[in-house]
């Protein structure tokens, strides 16, 4: 007979155990999904390895040379230094471009830190040239993004000499430093620390299964939770998170040997645009059975009764940790009366059709997708990637002050690369002025502060807000550089320690928080002074100083010389969201209607997806461009219909692409009529505030019930509901005033 108590004990055992499994999988997909292809991961540890083999192998090449103590110090620094932004800067996807962009470096580099020693003597050469490298290296950014790369090293070069101070005679070193860092780094870039296109598809892939897996958690806690506006908020911002790994996704399917054989880019697109959707389906179809619930922590949800609510839980932990064919069951047992809870069930299964294909390799054999026609002749990628990023919103900037010409001294007369480095020079000369009036030696940390302003921003709320970043992370960091410095002096092998330790810091983190990376870069310098016997406490100070004046000058001259505002740019967002989603509705409408079509409705729909990025990534800049807060209720409930609107629309071109040869007159008349109203919408100055004469007499909603009709079963039942879904999205973003 068995023992009651033992059962017991092993049953709470088995429940602990299980309980453990999923937290660690939670933490794993926390982990992999807040850096999507480990990409931040891998930036860090190679700026690391690259700093500390560089560091060595100059000690001995340059120690054989008869260099020694500080003469040796300075041109080892360099080089270190030079590894670093080598090493995290060339993002070259095969082994022969890595090469060729190595061949720069040298170059680049060079000329920068010989302009640098033979102008450092003279204080107002020195101060002019200075001005003229920030102009020029922000200026070749026009030519892509490995004239970026060559452009800061250009300045980078220039810069570390006025802070090195070397002279003259040791410029032969120095370019040998140079010479031999930007060889092995390139050694580095393509043996240990490459990247091989497939790997890096693979951990992507890894991270978007994480990021679906981290929404379907949300989803929980925001059923358990049915009055938390918080909860609700995260569990978009993970929509939204998705959205932007699937574009990783569609990037880097262009590039050579990224997908295994027999698997074509236009398929992964479909792939993609099918998961993303089906998230969409099952976020969506949770926040409209939670939105009414009436206090938080009410443990039911409106619309359904207790057992329907509790076989949806279920569906929803087995979808995210349990595996394929029991959340298959568990979803298709749930009741189809409720069409809030048949939305949930089909996006459920359209997910779990999705990861099957890629796990059992269906995908790759053709067995997924029937109706997948989509040719691979004609493949593009909708977005071009900045090294490992999705594109900020310079092309949007540009649009925004493109039309502007009305005076001869309008942005919109220069090209966006110009016109930035104009503001840069601008900035860098108020800022040496400055700084020169609290440091005759060290007024280019204002320098360096300013510059930086304006690398990776595009309006002035962007820039302002990194130019706060920056002075935030340099005084936290400095408190604790001052506390380090104390322990490391005097132990070499400590401050070296920290040095890479807070190296890798800096650039794990400085896509999540420039004001992080800005702290672990104070550290770094603490200990730089620390080696050089150069550290004091009023050293530090002196360099918050200085960083506070030219993040104040990079302020002054992003708001005084050919500005940029946040709020032209995200009304180019708005605008351009619905012109994509009016075309692919266009495309939509065509195909409905039997008609030949020169839009790919699978290209559209991604094309829309980055749209909605875009749109998401201005929502806090157009309301309080001088805060670091949230948007206002009314910008952020219109940046959600806008997103919402994007997902209805892919939604409808995902049902076209599963029924390619359908025709259905009714659905094609209603997707016109709203794309036309997509174009008026577009058309409007501003949707936060509406002309009241550009109301119409029928919403878009009113005419595309009447065309559907509200009961009719005629159309298929999922795309008349969203064509549906859209069009009541849209109304909210129409002016008839609902919402004044």
């Amino acid at each position: 007979m068995s023992n009651p108590t033992a059962s017991s004990a092993r049953s709470v055992i088995a429940r602990g155990r299980a309980g453990l499994a999923v937290e660690l999988l939670d933490a794993r997909d926390r982990f992999i999904a807040s850096d999507p292809g480990l990409f931040r991961l891998r930036r860090g540890l190679g700026a690391v390895i690259a700093v500390s083999t560089t560091a060595l192998l100059e000690v001995r090449v340059l120690g054989a040379l008869g260099l020694t103590g500080g003469a040796l110090i300075l041109p080892v620094l360099l080089g270190a230094v030079m590894a670093m932004v080598g090493a995290t800067s060339v993002r070259e996807l095969t082994r022969g471009d890595i090469g060729r962009a190595g061949l720069w470096l040298p170059p680049a580099a060079a000329v920068g830190f010989t302009a640098g020693t033979l102008a450092h003597p003279s204080a107002p050469l020195a101060l002019s040239v200075f001005v003229g490298t920030t102009f020029v290296a922000v200026w070749v950014r026009r030519f892509g993004p490995r004239w970026f790369v060559r452009g800061f090293l250009l300045w980078e070069g220039y810069f570390f000499t006025l802070f090195i101070g070397p002279p003259p005679s040791m410029l032969p070193y120095l370019l040998l430093s140079v010479v031999i860092s930007s060889a092995w780094v390139t050694v580095l870039l393509t043996t240990v620390l490459f990247d091989a296109p497939a790997s890096r598809m693979r951990r992507t892939v890894t991270a978007l299964r994480a990021r679906l897996r981290a929404a379907i958690s949300a989803c929980l806690e925001l059923i358990d939770h049915p009055g938390d506006a918080e909860v609700a908020r995260r569990l978009r911002a993970q929509l939204v998170k998705a959205s932007a790994v699937t574009l990783l996704i569609d990037a880097q399917s262009s590039a050579v040997g990224v997908l295994p054989a027999g698997l074509s880019p236009n398929r992964v697109r479909r792939w993609v645009m099918d998961l993303e959707i089906g998230l969409q389906d099952v976020v969506g179809a949770t926040l409209h059975l939670t939105r009414s619930a009436r206090t938080p922590n009410a443990g039911s949800v409106p619309e359904i009764d207790r057992d329907t609510f509790h076989a949806l839980r279920t569906a929803l932990k087995v979808l995210g940790w349990g595996d394929l064919d029991m959340a298959r069951r568990t979803l298709s047992r749930l009741p189809d009366d409720n069409p809030t809870v048949r939305r949930l069930t089909s996006g459920g299964l359209q997910l779990i059709e999705a990861i099957d294909a890629w796990q059992t390799g269906g995908l790759a054999n053709g067995q997924w997708a029937p109706g997948d026609d989509t040719s691979d002749d004609d493949y593009e990628p909708v977005v071009s990637l900045l090294g490992d990023n999705l594109p900020g919103t310079a092309a949007l900037a540009g649009a925004a002050v493109s039309t502007d010409t009305s005076h001869w001294w309008s942005p919109g007369r220069l090209a966006f690369t110009t016109r930035q480095a104009v503001q840069g020079a601008a900035a860098a000369a108020l800022a040496t002025g400055a700084g020169e009036l609290l440091s005759h030696q060290r007024y280019y940390w204002a320098a360096i502060a300013a510059f930086v302003t304006f690398a990776g921003t595009s309006t002035a709320t962007e820039t302002v807000r990194k130019a706060l970043a920056r002075t935030v992370g340099t005084l936290f960091g400095l408190g604790v550089a001052l506390l380090l410095a104390q322990a490391s002096q005097g132990n070499p092998a400590l401050t070296v320690t920290v040095g890479l330790v807070c190296i890798f810091g800096a650039f794990y983190l400085q896509p999540l928080s420039y004001a992080a990376m800005t702290f672990f870069i104070t550290i770094v310098l603490g200990e730089l002074y620390v080696m050089m016997r150069l550290f004091s406490d009023a050293i530090m100070v002196l360099r918050l100083e200085e960083t506070a004046v030219g993040a104040a000058a990079g302020i002054i001259a992003t708001f005084l010389v050919l500005p940029v505002p946040a709020v032209a740019t995200a009304r180019v967002a708005r605008t351009r969201l619905l012109e994509q989603v009016a075309v692919l509705l266009d495309a939509c409408a065509d195909r409905l209607g039997g008609l030949e079509s020169d839009i790919d409705p699978l290209t559209a729909m991604i094309q829309v997806s980055d749209s909605a990025r875009q749109v998401s990534s201005t929502r806090s800049s157009p309301l309080r461009p001088l805060s670091i807060g949230t948007p206002g209720p009314r910008q952020q409930h219109y940046t959600t219909m806008l997103v919402g609107s994007a997902a209805a629309a892919r939604a409808v071109g995902q049902w076209l692409l599963a029924h390619p040869h359908m025709v259905l007159p009714a659905p094609a008349e209603g997707c016109r009529v709203l794309a036309d109203e997509c174009r008026r919408l577009a058309s409007l100055d501003s949707l936060l505030h509406p002309p009241r004469d550009s109301t119409p007499v029928a919403g878009p909603d009113d005419q595309v019930q009447l065309l559907l009709g509200a009961d009719d079963p005629g159309p298929p039942a999922v795309l008349g509901g969203r064509l549906r879904r859209l069009a009541d999205t849209l109304a909210l973003l129409t002016p008839r005033g609902r919402l004044e």
